[in-house]
């Protein structure tokens, strides 16, 4: 197995070390407890690959606004955001892939 993670940005859907600027960020989503939503910023954060790592970096923000959420992550490791820093560009994604998914089984069913 290798040391590193593997991951992608969500903003620009490759596995490169190429940078994505916040003009991508379709919108960060800052819900409260139970679901409800509180805050949106569209062009929130950019983000890199760290290919040594394989781990998702962004620049955008600080550790002071954003502490860990967990005694296992240091600060500055915003893992447990990225759901709500990507959340426009990852529903998104999921949207293409449910509709490809469909379209495919749609020609299945036809042939």
């Amino acid at each position: 197995m290798p040391d590193t993670t593997l991951g992608i940005n969500p903003l620009n859907w490759t596995t490169t070390e190429t940078y994505a600027d916040k003009s991508l960020n379709k919108g960060a989503v800052f819900t409260d407890y139970d679901g409800n939503v509180i805050k949106q910023v569209a062009n929130f954060t950019g983000a890199y690959l760290d290919k040594q790592r394989g781990t998702l970096k962004v620049l955008d923000v600080t550790a002071a606004d954003y502490p860990p959420l967990l005694d296992v992550f240091q600060p500055g490791v915003f893992h447990m955001y990225d759901y709500l820093f990507f959340y426009q560009n990852l529903k998104e994604n999921v949207k293409q892939r449910i509709d490809a998914f469909t379209a495919v089984r749609k020609l299945k069913q036809a042939s």
